[in-house]
C-alpha cells in the first residue's frame, strides 16, 4: 500500500505514449543501448526494445525522453 500511495503522490509510473514515429517514454531507469537502428531502456521490471530506421533522442530530460525515427517495432522484455 505504501508503494502504491508513493507512486501516486510522485507520479512513478512508467508511461509510454506512441504517435507517428514519435515514442514518448516517462519514469525509465536507464538507457542501455542507443544506436540509429535500436534503442533499448530499463525500467522497473522490463526492458523496452525499439527498432527502426534513423532513430534519434530528440528530448532527454530528467526520467523523460523523446524518440524520434522510423519507428518499426516496439517490444517489452522481461530483464
Amino acid at each position: 500500500m505504501h508503494l502504491k500511495m508513493f507512486d501516486v503522490i510522485h507520479d512513478n509510473k512508467l508511461k509510454i505514449i506512441y504517435y507517428e514515429n514519435k515514442l514518448n517514454i516517462i519514469n525509465y531507469k536507464r538507457i542501455l543501448i542507443f544506436d540509429k537502428n535500436k534503442v533499448s531502456i530499463d525500467t522497473l521490471n522490463k526492458v523496452i526494445v525499439v527498432r527502426g530506421e534513423d532513430l534519434l533522442i530528440t528530448k532527454f530530460v530528467n526520467d523523460e525522453l523523446l524518440i524520434t525515427g522510423k519507428i518499426k517495432e516496439i517490444k517489452m522484455e522481461d530483464l
